[in-house]
């Protein structure tokens, strides 16, 4: 094995991958009870594993599935890509003893932009109705992911992708002369109006995401992005998501707030560009605040609070009832003593068909 082949393990490519096996765990879970078959893409999987042992991206994937053996009715098909030989050729070692009937794997060496298309034509395609599939796109710089190519990936129904971009680079290199690398921007992007921010004088981070998150909301019903920082609170990169699907979007948010938040690095939301919102350990405040600023004056049906939570905000279903309860305590919310159907409401609970009326604010 050459050097340069593997590598440490960074903490925050650990709080990714403990992200991305929380989301697994509930994808193959819930969606290989429902269906025959299930396509999960690694378009930049690495070798395998990290110098002290720690797995990769593709053996997180495999221990996944392994632990549903026997417990989904799918035999998913796992879809690892790179670009490196020694890379390839140091995974296949890696999964030389993991073949199992439960599932299918496929190793290819090649560019994701050029190998993924093929994964699509013969795994997806072929089969109908279209399979739900997966993506995972964590290239290494920001070249290789050509917005036309999410676009695809979008376009099926029950597709899912989950992107990492580094717009901490893609800041640096915006107004680069070389004729190639503003190409791969202008790629990444799927517009030339990325060049704009280049000119502009607001907060050029900010922008990137707000215009990624654009053009995948223009593809995708349901997007989140989330920043990651280090130690420092500097921005290393952003992760999106981005799903048509609600409970997919539900649990990859769940997946975010489950990760150990150790401080050293925090996951940050700023749909809203006046508002720094961190995962804390008790964010009730934070979360009634937002209910307040969003609904007050208004009277609305308990399921429609939480569903708004759940697609308009960063936090989670877990959440909603500790924030009202924190509003009610303090005065923000009156609570109806009956739900719709005429049942009385226990104290402390909202369940739905029970009526928040929002004080005016």
């Amino acid at each position: 094995m050459s050097e340069g082949t593997v590598w440490p393990l960074e903490p925050h490519t650990a709080a990714k991958h403990e992200i991305l096996r929380r989301y697994l765990g509930a994808w193959f879970a819930i969606l290989g009870r429902q269906n025959r078959r299930l396509v999960y893409v690694d378009g930049f999987c690495g070798p395998g594993r990290y110098t002290d042992g720690e797995p990769g991206s593709p053996l997180v994937a495999v221990e996944v599935v392994q632990t549903l053996a026997g417990k989904i009715a799918a035999k998913p098909e796992l879809v690892f890509i790179d670009n490196d030989e020694l890379r390839i050729d140091n995974l296949k070692l890696e999964l030389r003893s993991e073949a199992s009937n439960s599932y299918n794997m496929h190793i290819i060496c090649g560019e994701f932009r050029d190998k993924f298309p093929r994964v699509i034509n013969s795994l997806v395609r072929r089969q109908q109705p279209t399979p739900p599939l997966f993506a995972f796109i964590d290239p290494f710089g920001f070249s290789g992911i050509p917005f036309d190519l999410v676009r695809r990936i979008l376009s099926y129904e029950r597709s899912e992708a989950f992107i990492l971009l580094n717009t901490n680079a893609l800041r640096r290199f915006l107004e680069h002369s070389n004729h190639e690398i503003r190409i791969h921007i202008a790629e990444t992007f799927g517009t030339s109006d990325v060049f704009e921010i280049s000119t502009a004088s607001f907060d050029r981070l900010m922008a990137l995401r707000e215009l990624y998150q654009k053009q995948l909301s223009q593809h995708a019903k349901f997007v989140r992005y989330f920043e990651m920082l280090d130690s420092s609170g500097s921005t290393i990169y952003h992760l999106f998501f981005a799903t048509n699907n609600p409970l997919g979007f539900e649990k990859m948010k769940d997946a975010m707030w489950a990760v150990d938040r150790t401080g050293a690095f925090r996951f940050s939301d700023r749909t809203d560009p006046n508002q720094m919102i961190l995962l804390g350990p008790d964010p009730s405040g934070d979360l009634a605040a937002t209910l307040a600023e969003r609904f007050g004056g208004q009277t609305h049906d308990a399921q429609l609070v939480k569903r708004w939570v759940v697609e308009n905000s960063i936090f989670v279903r877990k959440h909603v009832t500790a924030a009202l309860r924190y509003a009610e305590r303090n005065g923000q919310i009156a609570v109806g003593e009956s739900k719709s159907d005429g049942s009385r409401r226990k104290r402390n609970t909202y369940p739905d068909g029970s009526t928040i009326k929002f004080r005016d604010r």
